[in-house]
């Protein structure tokens, strides 16, 4: 009886093991799929809150009747490009860069793919030119748009054009670093509207 014993404890072992492992690893499984889902939730509301924040810091500065402010925002790494541009142009401006300067020479060519691959994709989706102006951009759109986010959004204060992009390559871009990046707004006493100012 006692060799029966100890021999049904020995083949009971191994099974509580495999379901020991097994809970465990459907424990780890589970885990990894909600850190994951935190992470996306929290890159999908650091998106969506710079955008309205910027939208915001755009409105208060039209407001003013003279101001200059610079104001520094941090967003996920996936998100490699921050543009400010119109889509109604039949091509890319680029003169403003200054090809000379590594960095402003890749925001070029950035700027190029960036403009000829939204404008394909907006072109004819939108109801009036006037929506395809003033637009914030954020790039790649896909990454965006897998949070759920719209990748272009019209920049408008009270319903009314606020922004003034004139003197800016179209799109203007700027990389997205691991330190974040900075916007500068301008708001002069002769114009109503706001001006997007390169560093």
């Amino acid at each position: 009886m006692k060799s029966k014993n100890k021999k049904g404890q020995i083949l009971g072992m191994p099974f509580q093991m495999l379901f020991s492992i097994l809970l465990i690893a459907v424990f780890i499984v589970a885990a990894v799929i909600v850190v994951r889902n935190m992470l996306e939730r929290a890159s999908q509301a650091k998106v969506a809150l710079f955008a309205n924040e910027l939208q915001s810091k755009i409105t208060e500065t039209w407001y003013a009747t003279e101001a200059q402010k610079s104001f520094k925002f941090e967003l996920p790494s996936k998100v490699e490009w921050i543009c400010f541009g119109n889509l109604t142009a039949s091509k890319a401006y680029l003169t403003g860069y200054d090809q000379s300067k590594k960095d402003e020479a890749e925001a070029a060519s950035y700027a190029n793919k960036i403009f000829v691959s939204l404008k394909e994709s907006y072109a004819g989706t939108t109801s009036g030119q006037t929506t395809l102006t003033n637009l914030l951009m954020l790039w790649p759109p896909e990454y965006v748009k897998g949070l759920g986010l719209a990748p272009v959004k019209k920049i408008k204060c009270e319903n009314a054009e606020c922004l003034d992009l004139s003197g800016l390559p179209n799109p203007y871009c700027i990389k997205n670093t691991k330190t974040g990046f900075s916007i500068t707004l301008v708001k002069e006493l002769r114009n109503r509207n706001v001006k997007i100012v390169k560093p």
